[in-house]
């Protein structure tokens, strides 16, 4: 079974890096039962993870951190995928908190918390932010990951966006590159969007009118391209409207694919002789 495997690779690993003091593997056969009675511990996926989490040891010393080869790194995540359906919350929960994933740049990290390694829905998220710290693409681990953590997509790039989130964000939503870029990617995945929020979005100052002006949805206004002399009347808006102006057309197209059309305020000369 996986525990069977697990202790060999332990053994393997044991004679060259990790710390841990496993007992003589025939003395372990035959006198099992008398060793356990003198509380000898079994060396399990706990032993494991305070060698690399630098947690505390059964002897109240710290860990060491150990760095495994990639070929160990491997086979340990190997006997993880297998055995997962026997991993309990609380080994999850330390599996996920503990360096044993490297980043795209050989970075070992975490799958939560501060400098956490990123595991990405899709490649797209990877192009939009490329200096985000992305889990390697080794399959195993990938593998290994999304059975502990929920990979990162169209919400991700939405809290981005929105300045949410207690996270490093995933890139400069200020700037104008990433800004539209990210739109479009929300475009393409709308479908992953909740509606809460969609409406999150449709609120924020994210909106750039014909003169680069950031403001919510319904801020702006947008002119029907089929009244007569629209181009006019959009002119005289730009003029001497200060509260609602012609959206951009790449925004308005970017709302528009989202279903956020309705947010818009229809712009007509009756409106600005108002």
């Amino acid at each position: 079974g996986s525990g069977d495997e697990l202790e060999g690779w332990l053994r393997e690993l044991a004679r060259e890096v990790t710390p841990l003091r496993l007992c003589d593997e025939a003395l372990q056969r035959d006198y099992h039962g008398l060793l356990a009675s003198l509380g000898a511990e079994a060396a399990t996926l706990d032993s494991v993870l305070d060698c690399f989490e630098g947690t505390p040891d059964s002897g109240g010393q710290e860990g060491s951190g150990v760095d495994l080869p990639r070929p160990d790194l491997l086979k340990l995540h190997e006997l993880l995928v297998s055995g997962h359906e026997e991993r309990s919350p609380r080994l999850a929960a330390r599996l996920a908190k503990a360096p044993l994933f490297p980043t795209l740049e050989g970075v070992m990290c975490p799958l939560v918390g501060a400098g956490r390694a990123l595991l990405p829905r899709d490649e797209a998220i990877v192009a939009l932010a490329p200096q985000a710290p992305w889990l390697t693409e080794e399959p195993l681990t990938r593998e290994l990951a999304r059975s502990l953590v929920e990979p990162l997509g169209a919400d991700a790039v939405a809290r981005t966006l929105l300045l949410e989130g207690d996270q490093e964000p995933l890139f400069d939503p200020l700037a104008e590159g990433p800004r539209s870029e990210a739109l479009g990617y929300l475009v393409e995945h709308a479908d992953a969007l909740s509606e809460e929020v969609l409406a999150r979005l449709a609120t924020a100052p994210l909106w750039r009118d014909e003169v680069g002006e950031e403001r919510p949805l319904g801020e702006h206004g947008v002119v029907d391209e089929a009244l007569p002399a629209s181009d006019e009347l959009a002119a005289l808006y730009r003029g001497v409207s200060f509260l609602q102006s012609p959206l951009a057309a790449e925004d308005r197209a970017l709302a528009q694919a989202l279903g956020l059309a309705d947010e818009l305020v229809p712009l007509s000369l009756g409106r600005l002789l108002e």
